[in-house]
């Protein structure tokens, strides 16, 4: 049985996809084009800008705020809630669905991460050279990321937590916690009263 699927249908699947595909290389192509022009924005066209996070991104919550420059793959697998900040110089690579909550804080320099090579050598040479897999990444609200994080795919941040400045983060992090490091690892877990 012949599988009929899109790259695309397959690359929100989480399964083995072509990035390279003509499909995914106009959407690819038409959020670069979008990017460029966030990026060459001022601090006085807020509303432009406002503009072009709406036209890019899946979904852009009230007073969430993106400071150029900033980079995606696709923009449509982008959701951003309400209130929240990404520093400058982000990256989110977003193959399957990206969810940032509700007030959360992304330092600069960070990369979220949604998607992968194979690991398997053979699966990453010649004809197979474009295949991929993705995972979504998901960060509950109230998050505060410190500047360089790196969050790997298929990541759950709880609501609460905070990693810490430069860690690499590649289990899920449970909510109202501390992490920090590479790979990230429990500091302590938060108590509010």
């Amino acid at each position: 049985m012949t599988d009929t699927r899109t790259e695309k249908e397959k690359m929100l699947a989480g399964e083995m996809y072509n990035c390279g595909s003509p499909e995914l290389a106009q959407i690819a192509i038409q959020c670069r084009l979008k990017i460029e022009e966030y990026n060459r924005t001022t601090l006085m066209e807020m509303e432009k800008r406002n503009e072009i996070l709406k036209s890019m991104l899946k979904s852009v919550g009230t007073e969430a705020i993106v400071d150029p420059p900033f980079i995606c793959a696709y923009g449509e697998n982008v959701s951003i809630g309400d209130r929240s900040f990404i520093n400058n110089n982000c990256i989110l690579q977003d193959a399957c669905p990206i969810t940032i909550g509700n007030d959360v804080l992304i330092g600069p320099g960070c990369k979220i991460i949604s998607s992968s090579h194979p690991l398997d050598y053979r699966l990453r040479k010649n004809e197979n050279r474009g295949l991929c897999i993705s995972k979504p990444v998901k960060i509950g609200n109230d998050v505060f990321i410190g500047a360089g994080v790196t969050i790997l795919p298929g990541v759950t941040i709880g609501d609460k937590a905070v990693v810490g400045a430069g860690s690499v983060v590649t289990k899920d992090v449970a909510p109202e916690t501390v992490v920090a490091g590479n790979p990230a690892k429990l500091m302590r877990k938060l108590e509010f009263n």
